[in-house]
């Protein structure tokens, strides 16, 4: 498996791994499926904002994504960011979350950034043990924060502190 920088030529891919959670997952609370195009826009913008989105790859598939975004726009918050971890549904527990997260900090590290924050919905219990092997520990518990497949969901927020 290769963990790489994502170009455009992912965006069908990163858009379909996205989309399989917009209409049965939880990792968010979007109801509407995002185009390749949209995701590739998303891509542009990030990329120009030095924000780093990777993608594991194997056998030329994309099998997840990563990307870490801005927290906040006010400029006190520049040194925090977000994380997010995408793996298609075929490949979950085969350790592409894990590459992908691996890679997510070293990037951060780069960039100097001092903290990350992840939302997880309270029911993912794979994502929860994962991030919490990186050293994530829970700081918050957003209740009733989206709604998904017919009812109000919570999240878990947690935080690595990278300094």
């Amino acid at each position: 498996m290769l963990i790489r920088r994502a170009q455009s030529s992912d965006a069908e891919a990163i858009a379909s791994i996205f989309n399989h959670e917009v209409e049965e997952g939880l990792s968010n609370y979007e109801s509407r499926r995002h185009s390749p195009l949209e995701r590739e826009e998303w891509l542009e913008r990030l990329e120009k904002s030095e924000y780093p989105v990777m993608v594991a790859e194997e056998n030329e598939r994309v099998l997840g994504f990563a990307a870490l975004t801005p927290f906040h726009p006010l400029s006190g918050y520049r040194f925090t960011v977000t994380g997010s971890i995408y793996v298609d549904s075929s490949t979950r527990r085969a350790g592409v979350g894990k590459s992908l997260a691996t890679e997510l900090l070293k990037e951060a590290r780069i960039r100097r950034y001092h903290s990350i924050l992840a939302g997880v919905n309270s029911e993912n219990v794979a994502c929860l043990a994962l991030l919490k092997t990186f050293g994530f520990e829970p700081v918050g518990h957003f209740r009733e924060i989206g709604w998904k497949n017919g009812k109000w969901r919570d999240d878990i927020c947690l935080q690595l502190l990278l300094d």
